[in-house]
């Protein structure tokens, strides 16, 4: 028995090891944080980004950035709020609220799907929004989209309220920011607003040389862009009675840059990159000759000389091209232009009846 002893009492050892192991892993599980769900998790998300280029996912193929607020401030914003709406089809009672409470609006169209399909888009607004705002969004997307009419779903996707109608969606993103387009497009801009999904480059921008990121927040209007073989056939057809149809058809898949500051002038600034370094050089003095032509129309009507207040130069593979224009000679050529403008315009028809019985249907309800 005197012999056993010293093993019961290396058992008992043991066992007291043990039985302390056993208590330190109960203790360290109990110590361990509860899985975080509702407000906490929310207040572990990164927060939302009030740029709206750092909430724009990967994949951006063509993007416009317009300041609207410095738009707004400018002496020519009538003429130029004219012309946005022609252009972009919006209805003047339905798109009030985006153009009077919007002071930077990014627009982004994303790769093409392997079947040819147009590309997906994605809005992101930035301002100061009031109630019933979202829905307005939701409606003009539907009607510029083309998108079929429907009642709008809503839910709360984690800490962002969502609206969807068909293929299109619109996100309230915090009181400032409002994402709206393809309902794919919006959901990958919320994920990458909590984190979850990689944002957009500016150094991915199809256009390389240039500062993307500066490019599209320090001007009122800016565009960086790979030209669609469409697009440069209809440049080069538009262009043609001038003798510029192969400069517009040579831009086929060129990245291409452009920029407008609106102030009590008028600057802009445009960049092209070639494939070959010639053809920069053969493009600025194709655009000479062409606005060479140009210009003895433009003198005999009464315009200021195209010539005169451009600049043209070539380096390399890239094209630059800049334009000032006075508060005068703005104010000129928008007038002798109107016609010809308002005829080269998109026909908006359907769209624009369908945004204005939209509001028909809101005051209707108010």
């Amino acid at each position: 028995m005197a012999q056993l002893r010293p093993q019961i009492r290396r058992f008992r050892g043991v066992a007291i090891v043990g039985s302390l192991l056993a208590l330190a892993a109960c203790g360290g599980s109990q110590s361990e944080p509860a899985a975080k769900t509702g407000r906490d998790a929310q207040a572990t998300l990164p927060p939302i980004p009030t740029q709206p280029l750092r909430l724009l996912p990967a994949g951006v193929r063509d993007i416009v950035s317009a300041d609207l607020a410095q738009l707004r401030a400018s002496p020519h914003y009538g003429t130029a709020e004219h012309w946005l709406r022609r252009y972009t089809c919006l209805d003047a009672e339905s798109s009030q609220w985006l153009l009077v409470r919007t002071d930077r609006v990014v627009l982004a169209a994303f790769d093409e799907g392997a079947d040819g399909r147009p590309p997906k888009s994605l809005a992101v607004l930035r301002g100061q929004y009031q109630k019933g705002d979202l829905e307005r969004a939701l409606a003009q997307a539907s009607a510029l989209l083309g998108a079929p009419a429907a009642p709008p779903a809503e839910q709360q996707r984690g800490r962002f309220r969502l609206l969807t109608s068909g293929p299109v969606s619109a996100a309230q993103l915090g009181d400032g920011l409002i994402a709206l387009g393809d309902s794919d497009r919006v959901s990958a801009a919320l994920e990458v607003a909590d984190g979850n999904q990689t944002a957009w480059n500016p150094q991915d921008a199809p256009m390389p040389g240039i500062d993307a990121d500066r490019w599209l927040s320090e001007h009122s209007v800016a565009v960086i862009t790979r030209v669609s073989e469409r697009t440069a056939q209809r440049i080069g057809g538009e262009l043609s009675a001038i003798g510029g149809r192969r400069l517009g058809e040579n831009l086929n898949q060129s990245p291409a840059a452009l920029s407008i500051v609106v102030g009590s002038d008028f600057r802009g600034h445009a960049q092209v990159r070639y494939a070959e370094p010639g053809a920069a050089a053969e493009a600025a003095d194709g655009l000479r000759s062409v606005l060479a032509r140009a210009d003895l129309v433009l003198r005999l009507t009464g315009l200021p000389s195209a010539l005169e207040h451009m600049r043209i130069s070539a380096e390399a593979e890239r094209l630059d091209v800049s334009l000032t224009l006075s508060a005068e000679d703005l104010q000129r050529l928008s007038t002798r232009l109107q016609p010809l403008l308002e005829s080269g315009t998109p026909p908006c028809g359907a769209r624009v009846e369908r945004t204005s019985g939209d509001a028909e249907q809101e005051r209707a309800t108010r």
